[in-house]
């Protein structure tokens, strides 16, 4: 889901109002996805009004979830949910059934019962006409619950009246009505003596009869709304269905002994094993698993009214693989509810069907990144079994991570700065056009049958995996690549710009507040405690640098050049004065120059790594950055020096065009207040003459005048300039003043 399609979701010109009035389900998981795109991709330049129109437009009830999946949400879209001033709440509860009532409605209409349980054929105009009503629809599988409960069986129905009844239902909201069925299930109060009996109920309603599709009570059972109460007896009933009961894990095993290659494309008989499958477990769309068994036990097919369907000569699904997406979910909901064990067993039996699923990697590497922190993907015995879902011989891995994935008793030993220096020369090999992404497997399939088909988006999917998987702090994982880029430890020689660009890429795309926070931090300490940027520029004579004075009449230049050693901050020997000269250009060069040169340094190392940082990062990172510039400002180690000041400067330089989109429309404001406060801090310590500047300075009053047009928009904004320029020295003042005129 791309975010053009959130875009698309608020068309004003739809021709529907709720986009999936029929289907819960479809409802859910596109506030999910939504959700899982604004964490792993950032809300950018979309407003929090639109994500919350798009909310609301999605189901015509309003959709309620749990503490454990709010938890998770981005927070534009949990406020949706939490709000109490939001459009959610205006929006109509959806009716609940209530089984005491429902029960009682069982036991006083015969017709009901009489038509349901023997097919009374005085009573079926009534029923049709009552279940022909999409509201009453809703009511009509629990109410065959009920009745099952109250008989003991599932066998006591008047199969052709029941599927009669059944197929007044719209397919569009039969996944709906299923969790209406599940709700009530997990509501009915079954006493102590009969505990197994609702399961084997549910089971004989799947399986048996083929009343409900098994994907949808699966989804409706981890849907992740309701109470505690609930959840835990949706797991139970989960727990009893996948690995309890033999009749989906039957199934699962006669798809496997078939040997479905991992490989679709080199598969030549998938539907002769399709239909060896079906014909063994055979699945049904038209409510008829009673009418095929009767034919198998007589030989003889029983009348159906109305008729079956013609069946499409041609079949490539089955429960099997329908199942695989809604794994997906079950996995989800099983970690926002820290449900270890219980996910753990559904791994180790059903983990191998993500062979077989679409997108395994991108399914993998996001719901590392959705749900990062958390205590249960933390856990090894899980993360790795996260990671098994891969089919290893599809992905260009790492061979530390699948050792570490297929063994369980191996530790973080092999996660040392070598590892991380091989993701990253891995990545930038990806992502040079020249080289085109070498396969340096000749068994991984052709680039055109790959799950992503583009080198560079697969060689990032892979490396945020590998760098997600590490059971490593996060703050020492940044350590190692900072080390990499700014030749910290033995590392004596500059890495190739290519590398640093695959390095900014990759920590834009990790969870900010883990990895992005580091590398500011690192870059605030630089700042601060770097030689080279504790100096001073070369100092510069201006011409005409002062104000006219009036003198009888007359406006005259009044010029005054003090003595280069007057002035303290100035001040300064022949060497040292040679030794800036050196250096100082070298930190604003372009990266490459300096590499073929011999002259890499730290500042000029960072800076190319904090542009291509900002340059993929989403627009949330911007509001990070400013947290840090306040920082920087307020520290006790402040800015002192001109090229401090101007190595700032060339920080937000070539990030100024997406800061202006930022949905709050006084952060891009913000950003000029807090430069303009380091520039009289700054120039507060210099005490700088009338007639002289510096190069570094210099430099920072053109970036200023150059950005003036973009910032300063309201006169509110050019007040709260002007106020901060004039109670700067003279003659800076003077100089900047003409900023916000």
């Amino acid at each position: 889901m791309d975010v053009k399609l959130l875009r698309s979701l608020d068309d004003p010109k739809r021709d529907k109002p709720i986009w999936f009035a029929e289907s819960e389900t479809v409802a859910r998981a596109v506030v999910t996805s939504i959700s899982r795109l604004i964490k792993t991709r950032g809300q950018a330049d979309i407003k929090t009004e639109q994500i919350h129109r798009v909310l609301g437009s999605l189901f015509e009830y309003r959709l309620d979830w749990s503490k454990e999946s709010l938890s998770f949400f981005p927070e534009a879209v949990r406020s949706f949910y939490t709000d109490p001033q939001s459009h959610n709440q205006k929006i109509r509860v959806r009716p609940t059934i209530n089984p005491a009532a429902l029960r009682q409605q069982v036991i006083n209409n015969k017709a009901l019962t009489s038509y349901l349980l023997h097919g009374s054929p005085e009573h079926e105009s009534v029923m049709v006409s009552y279940f022909s009503v999409a509201e009453n629809q809703a009511s009509l599988l629990c109410v065959l619950w009920i009745i099952a409960v109250m008989q003991g069986s599932m066998d006591v129905f008047h199969m052709p009246s029941v599927r009669k009844l059944l197929l007044l239902v719209a397919p569009a909201r039969v996944d709906t009505h299923a969790v209406d069925l599940i709700d009530f299930i997990l509501s009915v109060d079954y006493g102590q003596n009969r505990p197994d009996l609702p399961l084997k109920l549910l089971d004989d309603m799947i399986w048996k009869y083929q009343f409900v599709n098994f994907t949808n009570i699966i989804s409706a059972l981890g849907k992740g709304s309701g109470s505690p109460d609930r959840t835990s007896k949706a797991f139970r009933f989960i727990q009893y269905l996948l690995l309890e009961s033999s009749e989906f894990a039957n199934r699962v095993t006669k798809w496997t002994s078939l040997g479905f290659s991992r490989r679709y494309w080199t598969e030549e008989d998938f539907h002769h094993k399709l239909m060896q499958y079906l014909h063994e477990y055979p699945e049904y769309h038209e409510y008829e698993a009673f009418a095929m068994a009767q034919k198998q036990q007589t030989g003889q097919m029983p009348t159906l009214d109305p008729p079956l369907q013609p069946q499409m000569p041609v079949y490539f699904t089955n429960i099997v693989s329908d199942f695989v997406p809604f794994l997906e979910v079950l996995i989800s909901r099983l970690v926002e509810y820290a449900q270890v064990d219980l996910l753990i067993a559904i791994m180790d039996r059903y983990g191998h069907l993500f062979y077989y699923h679409n997108a395994p990697l991108s399914f993998v590497s996001n719901l590392l990144l959705y749900y990062f922190p958390n205590d249960t993907l933390a856990d090894p015995r899980v993360c790795k079994r996260v990671v098994r879902l891969l089919d290893f011989d599809q992905y260009d891995l790492a061979p530390e991570v699948i050792a570490y994935c297929q063994q369980d008793d191996l530790d973080a030993k092999a996660f040392d700065a070598g590892y991380f220096e091989r993701v990253i020369s891995k990545l930038a090999d990806n992502l040079d056009t020249q080289k085109c992404a070498p396969r340096h497997n000749p068994n991984l399939p052709e680039r055109q049958f790959r799950e992503i088909g583009s080198p560079a988006v697969l060689g990032i999917s892979i490396a945020m995996l590998e760098i997600m998987i590490a059971p490593i702090p996060p703050s020492t994982i940044v350590k190692y690549i900072l080390d990499l880029v700014l030749l910290r430890g033995s590392r004596q020689t500059g890495v190739s710009a290519l590398t640093i660009h695959a390095t900014g890429l990759l920590i834009s795309s990790l969870p900010s507040d883990h990895f992005v926070r580091p590398v500011l931090d690192e870059l605030n300490q630089l700042i601060v405690t770097n030689p080279y940027l504790l100096e001073m520029s070369e100092p510069t004579r201006l011409i005409r640098c002062g104000m006219p004075k009036q003198t009888n009449g007359k406006y005259l230049m009044s010029q005054s050049f003090p003595d280069l050693t007057s002035t303290a901050a100035l001040r300064d020997t022949m060497s040292s004065r040679l030794s800036k000269a050196v250096v100082f250009p070298y930190i604003f060069n372009d990266y490459t120059f300096n590499l073929h040169n011999y002259s890499t340094n730290a500042p000029n190392c960072f800076l190319t790594l904090f542009h291509s940082l900002l340059h993929y990062s989403s627009l949330d990172a911007f509001r990070v950055l400013l947290e840090y510039l306040r920082n920087l400002r307020n520290s006790p180690d402040k800015l002192k020096t001109d090229v401090q000041l101007l190595y700032v400067c060339f920080l937000l330089g070539p990030a100024l065009h997406r800061i202006e989109k930022l949905d709050n429309n006084n952060t891009d404001a913000e950003f000029m207040m807090e430069l303009m406060h380091m520039v009289k801090h700054v120039t507060t310590l210099m005490d700088m003459k009338e007639g002289w500047s510096t190069q570094a300075l210099e430099q920072v009053f053109d970036f200023l005048y150059h950005i003036r047009a973009r910032f300063c928009k309201s006169p509110d904004l050019a007040n709260q300039l002007g106020e901060i320029i004039k109670s700067m020295n003279p003659p800076i003042n003077q100089r900047l003043i003409r900023l916000v005129m």
